[in-house]
């Protein structure tokens, strides 16, 4: 380029002999930056993929916002307000995920000013359902946010799910679950049917300590890092768990059974305002050898089994309920 330059501007004979040549390098320039920002947002949507088999109108369409961030155009919602969106997989890299619920053009906090989303019809929905119908677990390294009118989210994959470094922004409720959906008559979610499925959270943690509620369902629990939230459910064991009311229905599981419904490591814990545990897979039990607080309301915890816990802290009342033994080893606090 610079030698280009020099004789460009030495002699306006020559230079109009370089002109195709400056137009091949803009032009190469183009391609490549093209080609940059292709690789760059490839492995973003390669972590999440859509399922072909899906009807038209339960299929999110992937994009990119401009910094890479991948953008999922939800699917319209039914009747009950819910856009039901079913992937092959379903993984959220560290850099995000944006859900698109805005027909305008919207200021993300991740991707900074994206595109309407074309598909999603006049009104907005209320709960965003991300479903795997595919074989593999889910991997969630980054945070999911809302683009437009705030709404819950749900991801429910019973092949497992693995936070590490995971979070939410706009919205109020967020579940995840190892199970798959159930639904009303107008496409309202009834119910989650867990039957196996490990939910595990990673040495990085979750964080939605910015949202109202949060939900884990699974049929087995890890906690390898800590979760924060406001209100913290956990539900562990072979369940039909109600959407709104959080009702446990027993069921069998598929395949074997995890050695604990919820085992919580050293390094692991749950701190909230408040937290409702409840393990019903008769015999697992609950295992923490890491901290349980809740640091303004209730800590409530019920097992079908053993319950050993090392630290628990509650602001409120503690209720501890098991129908096996229950060891306490370290410090264990109400006010």
């Amino acid at each position: 380029m610079h030698t280009i330059a020099n004789v460009s501007g030495s002699n306006p004979s020559k230079q109009a002999s370089q002109r195709p040549w400056r137009r091949w390098v803009v032009a190469l320039m183009s391609v490549l930056l093209l080609l940059q920002a292709t690789v760059s947002a490839f492995p973003a949507h390669a972590q999440i993929a859509p399922a072909t088999s899906a009807p038209a109108g339960q299929r999110a369409i992937m994009d990119a916002a401009r910094n890479g961030v991948p953008i999922a155009h939800i699917a319209p919602p039914s009747a009950g307000g819910v856009s039901r969106n079913q992937f092959e997989q379903f993984n959220v890299a560290p850099n995000g995920l944006i859900l698109n619920n805005s027909t305008n053009p919207t200021l993300t906090q991740q991707g900074g000013w994206i595109s309407g989303n074309l598909q999603l019809g006049p009104v907005p929905a209320r709960i965003i359902l991300n479903e795997v119908i595919g074989p593999d677990a889910s991997q969630l390294r980054g945070t999911i946010e809302v683009a437009g009118r705030r709404a819950d989210i749900v991801v429910a994959n019973p092949n497992g799910i693995r936070c590490d470094g995971c979070g939410f922004l706009n919205t109020g409720h967020a579940t995840l679950a190892t199970g798959a959906p159930r639904f009303n008559g107008d496409g309202s979610i009834r119910a989650i049917d867990v039957r196996q499925g490990q939910l595990t959270v990673g040495g990085n943690g979750l964080n939605a300590a910015n949202i109202e509620q949060l939900d884990l369902i699974a049929r087995g629990i890890v906690l390898e890092g800590e979760v924060w939230a406001q209100n913290l459910n956990a539900i562990a064991g072979a369940n039909e768990v109600l959407y709104g009311t959080l009702r446990q229905t027993v069921q069998p599981g598929n395949g074997a059974a995890p050695r604990f419904a919820v085992d919580i490591k050293d390094l692991g814990g749950m701190h909230a305002n408040q937290v409702y545990l409840i393990a019903t897979e008769k015999g697992l039990g609950v295992n923490s050898t890491g901290r349980l607080a809740a640091l303004q309301g209730n800590l409530v915890l019920s097992v079908d089994g053993d319950l050993t816990l090392k630290d628990s802290y509650a602001r409120q009342d503690m209720q501890l309920a098991a129908t096996g033994a229950v060891t306490l080893t370290g410090q264990t606090k109400s006010e």
